[in-house]
């Protein structure tokens, strides 16, 4: 007696998770209706991947090619095949095409009929199939994030890195929620009253390198070891007890589905216990907002327009990206936000070419205003006091030269000197 062959699709979408149960359920289903000899294809991977993606739908493709014995496919649900009626769509049409019959055994549904037809009610019943299956999917994701938001409110089940300050602890059954580390407070409080107050009181010349030195000298945690940390640890919300996330990161379904975004930004209301007060950290944000510099930083790409041109939709700066673009330069000017948590929305840029060009023969259509400006800045005297500076760091530099010569020449002379025990005299 011939076998009758059948392909076994089972799907899971987390590799933590277990096929047994779905080859088990299959196998058994797939005796009681004749089939003896079986061919399995297993696969990790979303459901929501676009179809050239999809391992297991092209590993069914090749072994259906090379093995025309195998003319039936068995899977637990239309939802293993995928969860997006694209896909669905393009998958039955292929089995449609190629005369492969499907079975999804929790349904009881078949493509072809008895007389191996697709009847108008079999279509319906597949697209109606497709669509609880995007639709489950949808809902599943929307409920879990949903219920993290909630949990995350109440300071529970916080996930993603500690912040510096807090520990997470997990009790036995419950959910995991943040405890302070009062080591860790106690230097989060110093710094900001250091930052307010000053470093023995001296308000004046503290500032955030200083603080950073003295988080070294005093042996406090690496954290604290870094100026950037310093920064963000004084402008960081949750110390009040509440913050937003407004973090962005790239979209692990990205590559595998064309319908994704690149980019996921999370907008989540964390519950943190209280370290500084409002009144401590308020006072801190005015005085960083005081000291901070709008003085141009940049050290590459300098561009003519650059912090003049401004966004029209959120008024930042427009600045220069430079790039090329099939063989040619194509840099323009565009808003500073673009690339942020919060984009303002204004993906449009200016032709930098086209717009310095116009600037620089509208500057020069007036020479004589132009000369008025440049003589307001009184280039001469600013060139003439920069030579001066120059001289005087030169002639430091020569006294400096000077020092060493004299401390190497003590250092040659203690060369043939040694410690002599007293005993020797």
């Amino acid at each position: 007696m011939k076998d009758k062959c059948a392909i076994l699709l089972v799907r899971v979408s987390t590799h933590v998770q277990n096929y047994q149960a779905q080859i088990d359920d299959l196998t058994t289903y797939a005796k009681s209706k004749g089939y003896t000899k079986f061919h399995i294809i297993e696969t990790k991977e979303t459901g929501l991947a676009d179809l050239d993606k999809k391992v297991g739908a092209n590993e069914l493709f090749a072994f259906i090619k090379s093995n025309l014995s195998y003319r039936v496919v068995f899977a637990t649900e239309i939802s293993r095949l995928g969860r997006r009626q694209s896909i669905l769509h393009s998958l039955r049409e292929w089995f449609i095409q190629n005369q492969i019959q499907f079975h999804a055994k929790d349904t009881g549904y078949s493509l072809f009929d008895e007389n191996g037809k697709v009847s108008a009610s079999g279509e319906i019943m597949f697209t109606l199939y497709g669509y609880f299956a995007e639709s489950e999917m949808k809902q599943k994701i929307d409920r879990f994030r949903r219920n993290r938001k909630r949990l995350m409110e109440m300071g529970l089940s916080i996930s993603g890195k500690t912040l510096f300050g807090y520990q997470r602890v997990k009790k036995e059954g419950e959910k995991s929620t943040l405890i302070i580390d009062e080591t860790h407070s106690d230097i989060i409080r110093t710094v900001f009253e250091w930052y307010k107050n000053g470093i023995n009181g001296d308000k004046k010349s503290t500032s955030i390198k200083k603080i950073t030195l003295e988080c070294i000298k005093r042996g406090w945690p690496k954290y604290t070891h870094s100026k950037r940390n310093i920064n963000k640890l004084l402008k960081e919300e949750g110390y009040v007890g509440e913050k937003v996330t407004n973090n962005k990161y790239k979209n692990p379904k990205y590559d595998v589905a064309s319908n994704e975004e690149k980019y996921i930004v999370s907008n989540n209301r964390i519950k943190y216990p209280v370290i500084i007060s409002k009144e401590l950290f308020d006072s801190v944000q005015k005085r960083l907002l005081e000291n901070n510099t709008t003085a141009e930083k940049s050290t590459k790409h300098i561009t003519l327009l650059s912090h003049i041109l401004k966004c029209p939709k959120c008024s930042r700066d427009m600045n220069g990206n430079y790039r090329i673009y099939k063989g040619r330069e194509a840099n323009s000017y565009r808003c500073t936000s673009r690339a942020s948590a919060k984009p303002c929305g204004n993906t449009q840029s200016i032709g930098m070419h086209m717009m310095d060009s116009a600037i620089w023969c509208l500057i020069k259509s007036d020479r004589e205003l132009l000369k008025k400006v440049i003589d307001l800045y009184e280039p001469d005297k600013i060139i003439k006091s920069l030579d001066s500076a120059e001289i005087e760091f030169l002639e430091s530099i020569r006294i400096i030269d000077a020092e060493i010569e004299q401390l190497e020449v003590k250092m040659k002379s203690f060369n043939g000197i040694k410690n002599i025990p007293l005993s020797e005299f």
